[in-house]
């Protein structure tokens, strides 16, 4: 299979730069080994690397391998929006694109379980999109999903 395979923007740069330096895929992740000792230590490192390394451990090790082997192209992320929670509230408040036949227009909608919540809210891929939903909504966050 020669498809390129879909990782986060920070896999992609860790392993442009890797390859550059001149490492081979044992050294990759050897690297990323030595992060994650280094930060267990208590000592600061870089929290892009690291979210590399946890994206790796998360079951994708055969991902970035193959990303590594095969090449790789940058995934979209993708998010929703969702209320900060007050867990005496028994609800989750996502946003919704919604279209009354003459205008789109965003509103929450309410779910008793996250997951369902989080199931039927509007995906956004567009970072100015999820930034200005943010700053109009402040109580709520984006979550990354995977699609």
């Amino acid at each position: 299979m020669t498809d390129k395979y879909k990782v986060p923007q920070a896999v992609a740069d860790y392993i442009s730069y890797e390859k550059e330096e001149g490492y081979t895929l044992f050294g990759a992740f050897t690297h990323l080994e030595q992060i994650a000792l280094r930060r267990n230590n208590g000592v600061s490192v870089p929290a892009s690397v690291y979210n590399v390394y946890e994206w790796v451990i998360d079951g994708n090790q055969e991902n970035f391998a193959k990303a590594w082997i095969y090449g790789f192209e940058v995934k979209t992320p993708t998010w929703v929006i969702i209320n900060k929670h007050d867990y005496d509230e028994p609800s989750w408040l996502v946003l919704k694109l919604s279209d009354n036949g003459l205008t789109e227009y965003w509103h929450t909608e309410e779910w008793t379980l996250r997951k369902t919540a989080i199931a039927y809210a509007t995906r956004i891929t567009d970072p100015k999109l999820k930034d200005a939903l943010l700053y109009a909504y402040k109580d709520f966050d984006a979550i990354e999903v995977e699609e």
